[in-house]
Parts: C-alpha cells; structure tokens; sequence
C-alpha cells in the first residue's frame, strides 16, 4: 500500500480476525507514538458504536461489495483521562472475498462546524441513553445495529455487542414474530408503527413490549431507509392488570347473571307457597268445611310455611359463610340416628313418587362422634332433598362409613336424571345449579350444595359429587371426629344440666310486641295451652314504664327487638340501669351474625329467633325460671 504523508492518508487490509490493524509504519509519526497499532480504542466513545457496528457488518459480510465513508473522532494526542482528538474520514470498502480495506484521512480545515454537530448528537446519544425505555436501531432485515442501557437491561445483557447484527427475531415470540416483520416493513415504508408483541430474554424472561417505530434517514443519502428507529416499553405488568381485570369483569357478568337469575327464582319459590298458605288459610275461614279437607289445609299451610322457612335459613347460612361468621356447637351425637331422622322426614315426600330409600346397612358403626349434629343434620338433608328433587323414580341409598381418619362418611346415590361434566364443576358454586333449565323445571334456590360444603369444611370434611347423565349421581359428605375441639369447648364453657322447671302454668311473663298476630299467638301458646299468666303491652317505653315506681311482679320478660318508640336491647338497658333482675329472652326476626350477642351484651339473658319454635321457647322459659335466684328490683 501506498502512504502519502502531505495528506496523512493511510490505508489497511483487514479480515474479522484481523483487529482492523494497521502496519506501524504507516501511521507517519502521527498516530505511531500512541504506542498501538490498532486504530479502534482510539476512537471517540460517542462515535466508536456507528464506526464498530459498521466494521462488524462489513465484516460479517452483512455490506457486501459496498464503500461506506463515515465521519469520525480519533485520539491523537494527550492521554485517555485528558485526550486531545482530531476529526477523521474513515473510509471502508467491502470486497466479495470477506476482506475489508479502508482509508484513515485527517478531515482538512476547521473542524468547528463538525464539533458542534458533534456535540449535539453526543447529547442525543447522552439522552437516549438515560431515558427508561428501549431505544434501538435495527435494519431491514431485522438485524441490531444499536440499543441503549434500558434496552441491554430488558433483553437481560450488559454485552451490546454479542448483540450487533444479531437477528431481534431471536428475541421474539414464535407467534409475534411475522407481525414484527410486517411492523418493520410498514415503518421503512414511510408508517408509523405502534405494535405490541412477546419477547423471551437472555435468561429466559417473557415480557410484553409496546413499541413505536419509524424509519430513519439514511446515512449515505440515499432515498431508501435501510434502518427503522424504535422506542420500546415493557408493559407487561399493564398487560397482566387487564388480563386480571378482564378475568374479573368476566366473573363479575357470570356472577350478577347467576344472582339475577337466583332473585328470579326466589321469587317464584317464594311466591309459591305464599299462595298456597292465602289460598287454604282463605279456605280455613269455611266453618262447614270437611274435616279431611280442613286437615289438607293445615298440613299445606304448615309445609309451605317451613319451605319458606327454609329459604330464610338458606339465605342467612350463605350470608354468615360470606362473612366468616358461620357458628358451629359441638357436641357428641350419633350419625347413624341422625341419617335415620333424616330418611323417616324424607319418606312422606317420597311417597308422592315412585321412588324408595333405603339405609345400607354396615357393621363397625357404633358409637358416637364429635361434631356439631344439627349442621350434620342439615348437610345430610340438604343432600337427600337434592336426590329427591332429581329422582322420579327408582331409589335413594343412604351408606355410613368409617373413614381411615376418624370421623363419618355419607353416601346418598340416587338413580335420577344425573349430572354432565360441564355441570359438575359449577354445582357447589352459591347461586347456580348444573343446568339453568333446572330450576325452571326443579326449583331450588341453587345455595343448598354450596352451603353443605362450607359446613362439611368446617366439620373437617368436605361435600364431593359423582354422576353420569342420565343415570343418577352419588354425593358423598364426610366430617372428622372433633373430640379435641369439643374438650376445649367445654372447658371454656361447662357443661350444666339444671333441673328444668316442667310446666308455666300461673306464671306471671310479660310479653313486649308491637305486633298483634305475634302478640295472640304467644297468648295462645303460653297462655291457653301452658297456664301462663300474660300482660301484654306494644313497645319498650311502656315496658320500663311498668317498672317505675314498683315491682309490677313478673317472673319473666319476652322482650322483641325491634319495635317503635323504644326498641327491645334500649329497654333491656334502661331495665337494667333501674336494677330489675327479672329474666328476659329476646325475641328477633333479626337472625343475623352477631345479633344474639347484642342482644346479651344489652342485658337480654337468652336468644330465640322467629319463626319461634314454641318447643324450644318453653324450655328456655324453663330453664330460666328454674335458675332464677332473685327477680323484680335488685337490692
């Protein structure tokens, strides 16, 4: 090669592997006191990414038979903490046979118009790499030709260049890569292109990119853009917010289609025993009517109205288990009688069909368990009804066992229409049935299976169902054996078997109701039936009226809860301000968590709900009359 030392040109030849090295005697003192022959580490960082990108396409054949001149910084004096550098032409010239020759020419003149554009597009460059989102630079066929700091961090690397000429489709999702492509074909068409796609990272990571891309201006001047120029963000915690959120907009729909359709069915369910209560207590009003007849009224009425009972009780028991406040008393009773109350309060509704129940008879069952028996109960008939409602013909098994863990299990199969898979996996979801033609066909108000799971789990058990369509489905309910959870309840609260008192004939209760039928019904219960002597009055301040300047003698106080005026917990404190000791039962169609335990905390002594099971009201009555040590006003 030929070296020209008035215009400081010099020239080299060099492969990939060569290191762009320059023999040292060309260099003609300019450069050669620097000590290195390689020209590269002298060029200005802001410029060293354009010239190394271009040397390393040149030489990875990516420019193939092509001259490129680019403008560039060399250090020429002075050291690297103070350098001192000279503008430079570099000249690079690819042949077919994978060599590159190139041409290092000092630019000639002043160099201050080169300085200042210099200076602009090393703040550019300061810019682009501070900003936190991707920027880079990538050719028409889809190869890296540069990538900031944020960028390196998003494709998990610090090494830019094991990045340079690397296809970006590497990083790509198999299933975004063609719509990368056609984003990156529109955009060095002149588009401005917004696209969202998948990448994988280095080291595995998958993100979701949003980018913004459009062509760049062609270095060589040219017409045609040869690189598109991208801004790319990582939106992936966005992307997974409106998948969450879109998932729950779909269970929210799903859920109010589920709770409107349940209020469309309650109020068939409950209209309907409504009508049948009006329409035989209007046949009731008939003196002459047949006896036969008159008993058919009596038993719809009172059928009807504990299908409506149930319904409450539904609904309360859903609401408690929302709110984590499901109650369950624990004490020690026997499955196998409690199956046998069940199945001998079932068989009159099964009569009405051709369809049989039976209890498989198994040895090794005696004894008892701990459990709570009344949600034991309730679970056991919630699945009888269910194979009941669904079986028209044919019968109903019911089969206790022991599991390995302690406890009972129950098995009530059925040979009723069954259940697909589909409906199987919504059946113990609150509000829904397996097919929504079921409770135009069936009834129901979809929360019976949901709740004997939630009492199962808090028994230590659990509710699980088997069924083939049209063949009849198996319902299997278990609960554990709670003696542990049963000693400790007893600790906290004894055990106390009082002498109860048998009768309440002569005994003097005051009953405080604002309502009239509930006032005569208690008239006709405790009164006429039970001996007791009643006064009656509509609200609290006439109660604690009674008290004012004497003890008016009772032996007990029904007291309601809700009433005008004064309501029943005010009364009970004010009562108990004025020192009267006599017993009171709170009385409530308020049967909600933590109702009882205002009720106690006002100074009530016990709790019943209404509907009022008289049966359980009687015993309460008596037990507190029996334990009752002194009444009227304190001393």
């Amino acid at each position: 090669m030929e070296h020209d030392s008035d215009q400081r040109r010099f020239g080299w030849i060099f492969s990939a592997a060569s290191g762009a090295t320059v023999p040292a005697e060309l260099w003609d003192g300019l450069l050669a006191d620097l000590g290195d022959s390689c020209w590269l580490p002298l060029l200005h960082p802001c410029d060293a990414v354009t010239v190394r990108t271009e040397l390393h396409r040149a030489c990875a054949g990516l420019s193939p038979q092509c001259s490129r001149e680019l403008v560039a910084r060399l250090r020429t004096s002075g050291t690297q903490i103070s350098p001192g550098y000279t503008w430079f032409r570099v000249g690079l010239c690819a042949a077919g046979d994978g060599t590159v020759s190139g041409t290092l020419q000092p630019v000639e003149g002043n160099s201050a118009d080169l300085d200042h554009l210099a200076s602009r597009v090393d703040l550019l460059s300061a810019l682009l790499s501070a900003v936190p989102e991707c920027f880079k630079i990538v050719d028409q066929d889809a190869r890296l030709v540069d990538m900031n700091h944020a960028g390196l961090s998003i494709v998990q690397t610090d090494d830019l260049d094991s990045l340079r000429g690397a296809s970006v489709l590497d990083l790509v999702m198999p299933e975004h890569k063609e719509e990368y492509l056609d984003g990156l074909r529109r955009s060095l068409a002149g588009e401005r292109i917004v696209q969202q796609f998948q990448i994988r990272g280095l080291q595995g990571s998958e993100r979701w990119m949003e980018q913004v891309a459009a062509a760049l201006p062609p270095p060589d001047g040219s017409e045609t853009p040869t690189m598109m120029g991208a801004f790319t963000r990582d939106i992936t915690a966005t992307k997974l917010l409106i998948q969450e959120l879109s998932a729950a907009k779909v269970e929210a729909e799903a859920s109010s289609r589920a709770k409107s359709a349940f209020l469309a069915n309650m109020s068939h369910e409950i209209r309907t025993p409504l009508t049948a209560i009006l329409g035989f207590a209007h046949m009731l009003e008939d003196t002459g009517l047949d006896p036969e007849i008159r008993r058919d009224c009596i038993y719809t009425i009172q059928t009807s109205g504990t299908h409506l009972l149930k319904l409450i009780e539904d609904l309360l028991d859903h609401s408690k288990i929302e709110a984590g406040t499901l109650a369950v008393s624990v004490s020690l009773c026997d499955p196998t009688q409690i199956v046998e109350e069940v199945v001998r309060l079932s068989k009159p509704a099964a009569g009405e069909k051709p369809v049989s129940i039976a209890i498989e008879p198994v040895s090794g069952l005696d004894g008892k368990i701990a459990t709570d028996p009344v949600r034991l109960k309730q679970i056991v008939t919630n699945l009888m009804d269910n194979a009941l409602k669904f079986t028209e013909s044919g019968k109903i098994a019911l089969r206790l066992s022991r599991p390995a863990g302690g406890g009972v299990r129950i098995d009530v199969k059925d040979t009723g229409i069954g259940i697909s898979e589909e409906g199987l996996g919504k059946l113990f979801e609150p509000f829904s049935q397996a097919d929504d033609s079921m409770s135009k066909r069936f009834g129901g108000s979809g929360l019976g299976l949901s709740i004997s799971r939630s009492l199962a789990q808090e028994l230590g058990g659990d509710v699980i169902a088997q069924s083939t369509l049209g063949e009849g489905s198996c319902f299997s309910a278990w609960v554990a054996d709670l003696n542990t959870r049963l000693e400790s309840e007893q600790q906290d609260c004894g055990l106390r078997t009082p002498n109860q008192a048998s009768s309440l004939s002569g005994r003097n209760i005051l009953v405080v109701e604002d309502m009239l039928d509930n006032r005569r019904l208690l008239r006709l219960h405790l009164g006429k039936r039970l001996g007791a002597n009643l006064t009656e009055v509509e609200n609290g301040a006439e109660c604690v009226r009674l008290f004012d300047n004497e003890d008016p003698g009772f032996d007990l106080i029904l007291m309601d809860v809700q009433m005008p005026v004064l309501d029943g917990q005010e009364a009970t404190r004010q009562l108990r301000a004025m020192g009267v000791r006599t017993p009171i039962i709170a009385l409530t169609a308020y049967a909600v968590s933590g109702a009882s335990r205002t009720c106690l905390e006002a100074g009530c002594d016990a709790f019943i709900s209404k509907p009022i099971d008289f049966e359980i009201l009687r015993a309460e009555c008596c037990r507190l009359l029996t334990n009752r040590h002194e009444g009227g006003r304190a001393a």
